[in-house]
């Protein structure tokens, strides 16, 4: 399967984004380390995360980039969890 990066995208030509939904089944931590210019006018951002450590290392993240700390919304069980973080 091929991949991209949201940098990769955005360096071609695409507009920023203002909101995302990342659910990519454990791979968010990866994609937010090659995002930081395509998210830079994003406002809101959704992530599903599967597991308590990487919902702490997502959020760490998101703190990096500048959103406030995410909250916690759609909580299926302890390890598993829809965060939103907004600037």
């Amino acid at each position: 399967v091929e991949t991209t990066t949201l940098d990769d995208i955005v360096e071609v030509g695409t507009e920023r984004p203002t909101v995302v939904k990342m659910d990519i089944e454990g791979q968010e931590a990866d994609a937010l380390e090659e995002a930081e210019t395509a998210l830079t006018e994003c406002r809101c951002l959704y992530c599903e995360v599967h597991s308590t450590e990487l919902g702490t290392r997502v959020v760490e993240q998101l703190q990096d980039l500048g959103f406030r700390e995410p909250e916690k919304i759609h909580v299926r069980d302890t390890d598993n969890y829809m965060l939103k973080a907004t600037r």
